[in-house]
């Protein structure tokens, strides 16, 4: 059975034809376009220590995107008109590699067609952490280029993963599963910093490293504020983000 936003998506392509963005469209084509990958892991309920210094945080029970919204996914949003046509990239758009420069107001907007919200800045972190204290999303082994994209500084030279432009560099959405967080998101530090629900001031919230952070930035602590300055919503070329929703209340074991 096809989701409600499968079907909201092909009827919009359908009713599009040959008109939408001067590109030619076909039944055909909207019939065999897939739905937008939706799956989540689920972080259970309970409490966390959050922050450096630590400070107890208790969250109901959420899952969250398993991993970031892709490019060619927002791009369906934007053809079942729920999404804003983003500004063209600086370099050419991967469907499969993280969506950015995109506004927290946008990213808000997808996750509202899939039927979530942006996570808030708890949930991202545990998402991430655990309850563990861990330094990464892995655990506290050093990062290194398998478990994340980030740029490796030494004192004659820095590195990106072996990427020539760190400065608009990702991958694809998932591409290093042995880095994934203890619930299994992954990229949850380097590839690209996320948007969160939580603003500090005039500052929106951006969790998780990017391909231009060093080591000290791909920490599950690691918190980036970005100014939201009146009718220029902040646009970053290394700012993507993901998902979250409520989940049912997972019964604790009784004990014996």
């Amino acid at each position: 059975m096809k989701s409600p936003i499968y079907a909201v998506l092909l009827a919009s392509l359908v009713a599009c034809g040959n008109t939408c963005g001067g590109t030619k469209s076909s039944t055909h084509d909207a019939a065999t376009l897939s739905p937008p990958r939706d799956e989540m892991v689920l972080v259970p309920a309970g409490r966390f220590l959050q922050g450096d210094p630590t400070h107890e945080v208790v969250l109901e029970a959420f899952r969250i995107d398993r991993t970031e919204v892709a490019r060619g996914d927002y791009d369906k949003c934007v053809a079942a008109k729920a999404c804003a046509t983003l500004p063209d990239p600086a370099v050419p758009a991967d469907a499969e590699h993280p969506v950015v420069r995109v506004t927290p107001a946008e990213a808000a907007a997808y996750c509202r067609w899939m039927g979530k919200q942006l996570p808030t800045d708890a949930q991202w972190e545990k998402a991430a952490r655990g309850v563990d204290g861990r330094r990464y999303p892995w655990g506290d082994a050093t990062p290194t280029c398998e478990l994340a994209l980030f740029e490796q500084w030494t004192p004659e030279r820095s590195d990106a993963c072996g990427e020539k432009n760190p400065y608009t560099a990702t991958h694809a959405v998932g591409s290093h599963p042995s880095g994934a967080s203890p619930y299994g998101a992954l990229d949850m530090a380097g590839n690209v910093l996320e948007w969160t629900s939580d603003v500090e001031g005039p500052h929106a919230i951006a969790r998780g490293g990017r391909v231009l952070g060093a080591e000290d930035q791909l920490r599950t602590t690691y918190r980036k504020l970005v100014l939201q300055s009146p009718g220029a919503p902040p646009r970053d070329q290394v700012i993507g983000f993901r998902c979250a929703r409520a989940a049912r209340r997972i019964p604790e074991t009784p004990s014996p």
